[in-house]
């Protein structure tokens, strides 16, 4: 089989690099033809070790999954978890506005990728994020999600009676 194996994320335009790997099954003659393909598009690779997430994904995506158990934990809103981060480690982006420039859907897709083959609980994703990928929201439904939980918090039951509900997602 002549297979190489690559990871970035769906944003790749902003991206510089496209890691390759080389499966048990690949060739390695493909490598040079697959390298040069993604230098004619101005990224540079590296080869890294065939495993689940290789590692631009993997670790990311674990920082992003962090970030939502920090604000359900509420150690800190969005916007200071993302200056925080920004601030503390020198990245470009936090990792919530990271999440919103992947896509919540491919992060969630990596964690559960790799929860399912290494079966380890720091894959897990963080509930709020399933959530987040069932309902379809992006990183910016925060407020909306923080609306959501005001309004059931003051939700009555009352209301159910009435068939009055305060509230739409």
């Amino acid at each position: 089989m002549k297979i190489v194996g690559f990871a970035c994320f769906s944003d790749l335009d902003s991206q510089n690099l496209v890691e390759l790997t080389l499966p048990l099954t690949g060739e390695t003659n493909n490598l040079e033809a697959v390298t040069k393909q993604f230098e004619n598009v101005e990224l540079e690779t590296e080869f890294v070790e065939d495993q689940v997430g290789l590692v631009f994904p993997r670790v990311l995506s674990m920082i992003i999954n962090e970030a939502f158990y920090a604000f359900t934990q509420k150690i800190a809103i969005k916007e200071e978890i993302d200056i925080a981060m920004k601030l503390g480690t020198n990245y470009p982006k936090g990792p919530l506005e990271w999440g919103e420039c992947i896509g919540l859907d491919e992060v969630y897709s990596v964690l559960q990728g790799l929860y399912n083959n290494l079966q380890e609980e720091r894959y897990r994703p963080a509930p709020l994020l399933r959530k987040f990928v069932i309902s379809g929201w992006n990183v910016e439904a925060f407020a909306r999600y923080e609306n959501y939980k005001q309004q059931i918090k003051s939700f009555n039951l009352s209301q159910i009676e009435n068939k009055e509900l305060p509230f739409t997602t």
